[in-house]
C-alpha cells in the first residue's frame, strides 16, 4: 500500500466502526436520553477531531491542506465540548448544527478529494458519500422546517441513519483504496 495511504487506513475503519455502531444504537433504541445521547454525540466529535489531529502531526507530509484538516478538526472538538459544556442545549438547536455539519463534511471531503488527483485514479466512492453527506444535512434542514415539534425524535433517527450511512463510506473507501494498492492500479 502506498506510504500516503497506509497510516489512514486503520483510523477510517475504526471511525468507520464508532460511526456504525453509534448510529444502529440510536436507530435500535431511540427512547434513549438526551443526556447520554450528547454525551455520547460530544465524545464521538471530541474523539474524531483528535484523531484526525494526530495523523496529521504524525504524518505532515503525506497529508494534503493540513491547515483545512486542523480547521475541520477544531470545530468538531470545539462542537464537542460546546455540547459538555451547555448540556440542556436544546434537540433543535443541536438539529442545525448536525445539519450544517453534514453539509460541511459533504463539501470538505469533495475539496480534500481533489488532492489525490495524482495518487487517486478512481475517486467515486468518497464523492458519492460527501454528495449523500450534503443532501442528507439538507434533508435534516427541510425536516425541521416541516416538523419542528419531533426534533427530539428526529435527532435520534437522523443522526442514526448519517452515522451508519457515513461509517459505510469509510470503510468502502479505504478498503477500495488498499485493493487498487495491492492490484498496482494506483502507482
Amino acid at each position: 500500500m502506498n506510504n500516503t495511504f497506509k497510516p489512514f487506513f486503520h483510523f477510517y475503519i475504526y471511525n468507520a466502526i464508532l460511526a456504525i455502531v453509534f448510529g444502529i444504537l440510536l436507530l435500535v433504541i431511540p427512547q434513549i436520553s438526551l443526556m447520554i445521547f450528547l454525551f455520547l454525540l460530544a465524545s464521538f466529535l471530541i474523539v474524531d477531531g483528535i484523531f484526525h489531529i494526530i495523523n496529521i502531526i504524525r504524518f505532515p507530509h503525506t497529508t494534503p491542506q493540513k491547515w483545512l484538516r486542523i480547521f475541520r478538526s477544531s470545530i468538531g472538538i470545539a462542537a464537542g465540548i460546546a455540547i459538555l459544556v451547555i448540556p440542556d442545549i436544546s434537540a433543535v438547536m443541536l438539529l442545525y448544527f448536525l445539519a450544517g455539519w453534514f453539509i460541511y463534511v459533504g463539501i470538505f471531503e469533495i475539496l480534500i478529494t481533489g488532492s489525490y488527483k495524482e495518487i487517486l485514479t478512481n475517486r467515486r466512492y468518497i464523492l458519492l458519500f460527501s454528495c449523500i453527506s450534503i443532501v442528507f444535512g439538507f434533508c435534516l434542514l427541510l425536516w425541521l422546517l416541516i416538523h419542528p415539534e419531533s426534533a427530539t425524535v428526529a435527532l435520534a433517527w437522523f443522526l442514526g441513519l448519517g452515522a451508519i450511512l457515513w461509517g459505510l463510506g469509510y470503510i468502502i473507501y479505504p478498503l477500495r483504496i488498499s485493493r487498487l494498492f495491492k492490484n498496482n492500479e494506483l502507482l
